[in-house]
């Protein structure tokens, strides 16, 4: 279920994605997205975009549908993760918005696993140029405590940048913004710009050691 917020931040997100969006993706712009029963996100983006797509696993997925376009946007009832796997909508999508509330390396007992949902997008799309946008609570991930590196170093250089990097997609652009969300809870909200290069040597991509040589970072181990 994704949880639909009314805030400042929220909406001040949701206006860098979209000046993002008309800059990088001048036309046939296709997003998939998270998005909640008030459809904040599709009314946001919908003027700018060709077709969107959006999953949700809540009953109130009929709800949404009655609130939008649906010669412009597709509503399933699954998760994001099956929205990928069971269609074909990703193969023509040139932006994700994943607007998780969780932490990077997901939840276990959720069956919730963000990194393999980009992963499986980037392997899925057959967009050269693409905007991937990201929200996670920011919480240390790797339990080293041998390196000198905040959080977000930490969700860049050991989950983001190898995970892009094994689909063969190079970063131009990294934008992290970190706010504070109710209860004192730190959130971060990422843009990443990205381009296919089928170059990328996928043996010479950094993993990260711990001081016994075993990797952390991604890929997770679950």
């Amino acid at each position: 279920m994704y949880r639909d917020r009314e805030d400042a931040t929220k909406k001040g997100n949701l206006d860098i994605l979209y000046k993002k969006i008309i800059k990088e993706i001048p036309k046939n712009r296709y997003v998939m997205c998270l998005d909640g029963k008030h459809v904040r996100t599709y009314k946001r983006l919908n003027p700018v975009v060709k077709k969107m797509f959006i999953p949700e696993i809540e009953d109130y997925y009929k709800d949404m549908k009655q609130k939008v376009d649906n010669k412009k946007c597709v509503i399933k009832n699954c998760t994001l993760s099956h929205m990928i796997d069971r269609y074909n909508h990703a193969q023509k999508c040139n932006i994700i918005y994943a607007d998780y509330t969780g932490c990077i390396t997901g939840n276990k007992s959720k069956e919730t696993f963000p990194l393999d949902d980009i992963k499986k997008f980037l392997h899925k799309t057959r967009e050269n140029k693409i905007i991937c946008a990201l929200t996670f609570c920011l919480r240390n991930r790797t339990g080293r405590k041998d390196i000198n590196i905040d959080v977000e170093e930490e969700y860049f250089h050991y989950f983001l940048e190898p995970m892009i990097k094994s689909e063969k997609f190079e970063i131009l652009e990294y934008n992290p913004q970190i706010y504070n969300r109710e209860k004192g809870t730190n959130m971060i909200f990422i843009i990443l710009v990205l381009v296919k290069n089928n170059k990328i040597d996928n043996s010479k991509i950094d993993y990260y050691l711990d001081e016994d040589g075993e990797r952390v970072g991604y890929p997770i181990q679950q």
